[in-house]
């Protein structure tokens, strides 16, 4: 009788000091002082060795702190408890990925749908692996059984969308993005790659709406505005594509794409002043910005500025010595000028690099 009562108070103070580790342990995590937690939740492990929650927590706060070995210990350590845990593969799967070791993951993942095999955030796990190995088919599949799962989870309509788009089928990843925003109607990404979608099936309008409303989401947005600018210019609305694009430099001036880009537009409504400074400050974000030399070239020689676009298209030919068209833009120049001699330099190169337009250029050397 007296060894019973023993251990009813054993098991009593044993259990108090389970609840009180457990509770200093989630307090502790809350603060990020997370080796502390981790003490805490080793004192209710040893109270209750048969509880497999404080290794469960453990391998998270294990995790987190990047101790991916004591992690996957405590993770198999609960599944000596129960083998049917499907918290711990999870566990284990994640800590194997970041770790790198895919087939592990997978292996732990395929564990945690034999024992519930209507987990849909396994399955998305898991279309995610085989995402990261270019598995994409397989991806696909997972991701479709994790929708099925849970038809509302937006995020597994999202990166379903974007495995479709990276594989050029972009009616699925159309379909998908837009599920995704029907879900989550703030969701600024989804309404970006909608807009990238959009324009790839050469529906403009639609993707100049789905960008402004990325942009509405998230004004900030650089990238958003300045797809919409390339789909305004598409739609030869010129102003407002200059406006977008100077949105787009405002945020980041160092943006040279936005700045080259801006110059285009200047030039379809004849400023090429306008246009010029745009591509010289392309230039100076990004030095090697050949196209922004070659088309700085162009815009010099409307405004028959010929020296300044010789020099130009040398730079765009310094950054590029193959630049097939450069050559041939800078042969016709040199002919222009009355310098027959450079220009047949120019058609000697090119016979090199692309005969027709040699050819080309030759005809009109000798025309």
């Amino acid at each position: 009788m007296f060894t019973g009562l023993f251990d009813s108070f054993k098991n009593r103070k044993s259990r108090r000091l389970y609840e009180q580790s457990i509770e200093l342990g989630a307090r502790l995590a809350q603060e990020c002082l997370f080796d502390e937690a981790i003490y805490a939740y080793s004192q209710a492990a040893t109270s209750m060795p048969d509880d497999a929650y404080p290794l469960h927590r453990l391998g998270e706060l294990y995790t987190k702190i990047g101790k991916y070995d004591e992690a996957v210990a405590a993770y198999k350590k609960a599944l000596t408890i129960s083998q049917d845990n499907d918290i711990a593969y999870q566990g284990l799967s994640e800590v194997y990925l970041l770790m790198e070791k895919y087939d592990d993951a997978i292996r732990a993942l395929s564990q945690v749908l034999a024992i519930k095999p209507r987990h849909a955030k396994a399955h998305r796990s898991l279309a995610k692996i085989y995402e990261g190995l270019n598995r994409y088919e397989d991806a696909m599949a997972e991701y479709k059984k994790s929708i099925a799962l849970e038809p509302s989870a937006y995020d597994a309509q999202f990166q379903f969308g974007m495995i479709c788009q990276k594989l050029e089928r972009y009616g699925e990843a159309m379909k998908a993005y837009e599920h995704a925003v029907e879900l989550k109607p703030d969701f600024a990404d989804a309404f970006y790659k909608l807009g990238v979608i959009y324009a790839k099936l050469h529906r403009y309008q639609d993707a100049i709406e789905a960008y402004r409303q990325a942009i509405r989401l998230k004004p900030d947005y650089i990238e958003a505005h300045y797809n919409l600018g390339v789909n305004y210019h598409r739609m030869t609305r010129y102003e407002d594509a200059i406006d977008v694009y100077k949105q787009a430099i405002r945020i980041n001036p160092e943006f040279a794409d936005a700045h080259h880009n801006l110059g285009v537009a200047y030039v379809s409504m004849n400023k090429m002043d306008d246009a010029i400074r745009s591509y010289k400050n392309a230039i100076l974000c990004k030095p090697e910005f050949v196209d922004a030399y070659y088309n700085l070239s162009a815009a010099y020689r409307r405004v028959r500025r010929f020296e300044e676009a010789v020099q130009s298209y040398k730079h765009a030919i310094r950054l590029k010595p193959e630049y097939a068209e450069a050559h041939y833009k800078l042969g016709q120049l040199y002919l222009m000028l009355g310098d027959k001699a450079s220009a047949l330099s120019e058609y000697k190169i090119l016979q090199g690099i692309n005969p027709v337009m040699a050819d080309k250029l030759f005809n009109e050397l000798y025309k």
